[in-house]
């Protein structure tokens, strides 16, 4: 009951695969869900790997984000809009060839957005500009490497209550 109380305190159930520590570029996510379906073998039709399967192989890659500095008001659609719960976070960053890439700084929720009570806000004040992204967003992400095992991606949502 505790963990089940943890996951909806937290509202996180996917978490960003990033190249490494050093390098926070978002190339992919993975879900609860993933990892569950790759470590059961009901990803790809073969028997269950049981945590052996590499996190690059069950990741998506095609990751909807959203910046610092992108309006709540425009977040909560794209949420709602594609059934995603949580988006990470990404800075735009120039690497040493002046190619952009996507690091990742944080994580919003749905939930974060509903505790901050953005829209009901919004309503009452008759404001037309929403809050960003930056005052709610959890820093820090929990992120894993692409090379990693699910059993280890399992792990992790297990230590953090990423679950769902």
């Amino acid at each position: 009951m505790r963990s089940q109380k943890k996951f909806v305190e937290t509202g996180i159930r996917q978490f960003p695969v990033i190249n490494g520590e050093a390098d926070r570029k978002v190339i992919g996510i993975i879900s609860s869900k993933d990892t569950l379906k790759a470590f059961l073998g009901q990803d790809n039709g073969i028997a269950p790997r049981r945590g052996k399967e590499i996190v690059k192989k069950i990741m998506v890659t095609d990751v909807i984000y959203c910046e610092q500095d992108d309006e709540l008001s425009k977040v909560w659609p794209m949420m709602y809009d594609t059934g995603i719960t949580g988006l990470p976070v990404v800075e735009q960053k120039k690497n040493k060839k002046g190619v952009k890439r996507n690091d990742v700084v944080g994580m919003i929720t749905q939930l974060d957005i509903i505790k901050h009570g953005a829209f009901r806000l919004l309503r009452e004040s008759g404001r037309t500009r929403s809050s960003t992204v930056r005052k709610i967003m959890r820093t820090s992400p929990i992120t894993i490497a692409p090379d990693k095992s699910t059993g280890e991606a399992a792990e992790l949502m297990l230590k953090h209550n990423i679950v769902r």
